[in-house]
């Protein structure tokens, strides 16, 4: 007679991402600052609006494209958070 010997596979543990807890901010660019359609500065994140310097904004989302760090406003587009300051 026969034995089955049941190992058991090893599972990925799921990593969950922390959600990403939404902040206020202020431009800090005094020539203004671009509101791009995309994280990033080539020619497929295209200006869609300009922010006067002191503008009060809320970042809903962060990426980091090279070595810049990136906000989603909710107004719409994405702005370089190196020109803001959280408030």
């Amino acid at each position: 007679r026969s034995q089955i010997i049941k190992i058991p596979v090893a599972q990925k543990a799921e990593v969950s991402k922390p959600s990403f807890q939404s902040y206020n901010a202020q431009v800090t660019a005094k020539a203004g600052l671009n509101v791009r359609a995309k994280p990033g500065t080539t020619k497929h994140c295209k200006i869609i609006k300009c922010l006067v310097n002191g503008t009060r904004i809320t970042v809903v989302d962060e990426k980091k494209v090279g070595l810049v760090k990136w906000g989603n406003i909710s107004t719409g587009g994405w702005v370089c958070l190196t020109y803001t300051k959280k408030i």
